[in-house]
């Protein structure tokens, strides 16, 4: 079983699967908090995806902060990708959001705009 997870709509993340990662598809954005606290508490795991549409759920631009809670106490990296849907911005986003509370300052302002 791969250490791997993918989350997000099953159109989304379907192709993950052809990798051997494992797929935890979700119907709705309503979805994702409860798909990330089960993936979080799964030891075996050594990296969660995270599909940028639901986390964005289609806002332009992205909200903010909405996987920092879990980046910040998890030791499993999330990575959020954009996908055929197109970039929202929230990948660099909440990269921005963790890097800021982790180190106390924004070293990525002016990259998170405009995106």
């Amino acid at each position: 079983m791969s250490n791997v997870v993918a989350i997000g709509y099953r159109d989304d993340i379907l192709t993950f699967g052809v990798w051997g990662i494992r797929l935890m598809p979700i119907a709705s954005a309503h979805e994702l908090i409860p798909a990330l606290d089960r993936a979080v508490q799964d030891a075996t795991l050594a990296l969660i995806i995270v599909s940028e549409a639901v986390v964005g759920a289609g806002l332009k631009p992205a909200p903010t902060g909405i996987l920092s809670p879990y980046m910040a106490r998890s030791h499993i990296p999330i990575l959020v990708l954009p996908t055929h849907r197109g970039s929202y911005g929230t990948g660099i986003s909440e990269t921005a959001a963790l890097i800021k509370t982790a180190i106390g300052i924004d070293i990525l302002e002016g990259t998170t705009g405009g995106l």
